[in-house]
């Protein structure tokens, strides 16, 4: 307000009206009830994991932070790797060697949910394999203190014992 309109407001004797906080509402995850509102939340899903695989190969954090505020589920989800290769969201960083992103995929998991980060360590099926053939030693040591197995195999080298 300017100055010869604040002035006169401040003379008016008369209330013009009030602010009264009111409380937010709080937010609701609404079940749907309907086929479409399924197959429209099942496709999102879908989207939601195919742009998280794109930023997991990139490396890109960041992206899939925001995703998982979005609703991404980091396990149990299986991705394609390579060449009919499948595997958890872990196995497809180590494989793009991003071994930063796998250990921060773990790290994520254990903060939307105690112990999830153990889950997608364990559901790994290669990521052990590639921390020995990368020589991505921080990966290595943080899966199998999560409980990844230790006998993980590819099918042309064999297992990450003979490799080492």
């Amino acid at each position: 307000l300017g100055g010869c309109e604040l002035q006169r407001l401040m003379s008016c004797p008369v209330v013009i009206g009030f602010f009264c906080p009111t409380p937010r509402p709080p937010l609701y995850f609404k079940v749907p009830k309907y086929r479409w509102e399924q197959e429209e939340l099942a496709e999102l899903r879908v989207r939601l994991q195919k742009d998280a695989v794109s930023a997991i190969k990139k490396g890109d954090m960041t992206a899939v932070r925001a995703m998982l505020v979005r609703g991404l589920v980091l396990h149990p989800a299986e991705v394609e790797l390579a060449h009919g290769i499948r595997g958890s969201f872990v196995d497809l960083a180590a494989w793009n060697e991003r071994a930063g992103a796998a250990v921060e995929l773990m790290d994520l998991a254990d903060q939307q949910s105690v112990g999830l980060g153990q889950e997608l360590a364990r559901a790994s099926r290669h990521a052990v394999f590639w921390a020995v053939r990368h020589n991505f030693l921080a990966l290595l040591r943080d899966l199998l203190a999560r409980g990844a197995a230790p006998a993980q195999a590819d099918e042309v080298a064999g297992s990450a014992l003979r490799l080492a």
